[in-house]
């Protein structure tokens, strides 16, 4: 089973921004954010909270039709990387 991170809701909103999707409204701590590709209407809420579970980022990504694999992707182009040990 793949493994998701623990990620913050603004995490979560700028790495599905780069897989296509805008937000389409924010309120009380939650972004309506939709894509649409190819007449499919992408359509998911994500909390804006510090921190959100493997398991809701599962589901989140389930609700947006959106790959694991795909989504881990993104998030490794936003993410610096750990400076080598010496």
């Amino acid at each position: 089973m793949l493994a998701l991170p623990h990620l913050s809701g603004s995490e979560l909103v700028a790495t599905l921004s780069r897989l296509g999707f805008r937000i389409d409204s924010r309120a009380a701590g939650l972004a309506t954010m939709v894509r649409d590709v190819d007449g499919d209407d992408g359509k998911v809420v994500v909390p804006e909270t510090a921190t959100l579970s493997p398991a809701l980022v599962a589901a989140l990504l389930r609700a947006a039709a959106v790959d694991p694999f795909e989504f881990l992707d993104g998030l490794d182009r936003t993410r610096p990387t750990a400076p080598a040990m010496a």
